[in-house]
């Protein structure tokens, strides 16, 4: 389009070109910006799960692309993804796991007036909580046991509780020590001779006893001392003393002053209050060869009155006075 010729002395003309397409562009822009600011208010709030068909606009003139219609959805009704509703998941698909995000503290800055803040736990990186594991004992059941021996029994219990670090002795009685306690006499004479054979000391010297005494059997000095002798040499203190009180007297075998006080003297030391006691008796009278020595008999008694022997006690007042 040619502009009209201008006339001389007239100003030249203020109109601008292109005033009309900066109009339709300026349009433009403010449509753009109402449609955009629509699409915002249409959108559905967080976690509804609705999702609305996009505004198709129709841009100089031009037909609109045929779309499907959405179908609505009600409100607060989740969407559920294709794969879900396919079917399960494959044997080898990620599950995966939804992460809560940690509470942070809120700055004091930001905290309203008079709020109170609560006291957090001081926590260090090494702390840990050991898991609470409650004290056991160690308990297990024990069965007693004993080498048995012909005519030998075990009296105890077959089982103990008792904890591994305890340690208490097992009393083992055998047939003959229990038969001698009641005064079994027969029945005590076959297993005393039954558990002598074997070299118990214990069964040598009830069973010495009993021969000695003629219970259950007849009377057998002789075998008596004999079986007192081989506890004795065995170190069984009962026996030395025994075997000393024979030799004094001379029961079984001949009469030996000087053997009685040697086996007096090893039976006393091995704490025998009997021998001990025959001990101050000879030093107090002067017996066995051995001269009055009224402070060795004191000493004598005062060990067997510590055991609790007859009338040691009473020997040592007297003698002291």
């Amino acid at each position: 389009m040619t502009p009209p010729p201008e006339t001389p002395g007239t100003p030249p003309s203020t109109r601008r070109p292109f005033a009309g397409h900066e109009k339709l562009l300026t349009g433009g822009v403010i449509f753009g910006i109402i449609v955009i600011g629509a699409s915002i208010l249409a959108l559905p709030a967080p976690g509804d799960g609705r999702q609305l068909p996009i505004p198709v606009v129709n841009v100089a003139g031009l037909p609109p692309v045929p779309r499907v219609a959405d179908a609505a959805l009600p409100a607060n009704e989740p969407t559920t993804p294709p794969s879900v509703a396919a079917g399960p998941p494959p044997p080898n698909a990620a599950v995966t796991t939804p992460v809560t995000p940690a509470t942070r503290p809120v700055p004091k800055s930001m905290q309203p007036a008079g709020a109170v803040p609560k006291p957090s736990k001081p926590t260090t990186q090494t702390e840990q909580k050991a898991p609470t594991v409650a004290k056991k004992r160690d308990v297990q059941a024990t069965t007693k046991t004993a080498s048995k021996t012909p005519g030998s029994t075990v009296t105890t219990s077959g089982a103990e509780t008792r904890s591994a670090s305890e340690t208490r002795p097992i009393r083992v009685v055998s047939q003959c020590e229990e038969h001698f306690t009641s005064q079994e006499w027969p029945a005590a004479f076959d297993a005393c001779s039954s558990e002598a054979a074997s070299g118990t000391r214990t069964a040598q010297r009830r069973l010495a006893v009993l021969y000695l005494d003629g219970h259950g059997t007849k009377r057998n000095e002789r075998a008596a001392v004999r079986l007192f002798t081989d506890a004795a040499n065995a170190g069984d203190t009962e026996s030395m003393a025994q075997l000393a009180n024979a030799l004094e007297r001379g029961r079984g075998t001949a009469k030996d002053e000087v053997g009685a006080v040697r086996w007096y003297q090893k039976a006393g030391d091995s704490g025998s209050a009997a021998a001990q006691y025959a001990l101050g008796q000879a030093y107090e009278r002067g017996r066995l060869g051995l001269k009055k020595d009224k402070p060795q008999a004191i000493a004598w008694y005062q060990k067997a009155a510590e055991h609790g022997f007859g009338d040691a006690a009473k020997k040592v007042r007297e003698l002291s006075k």
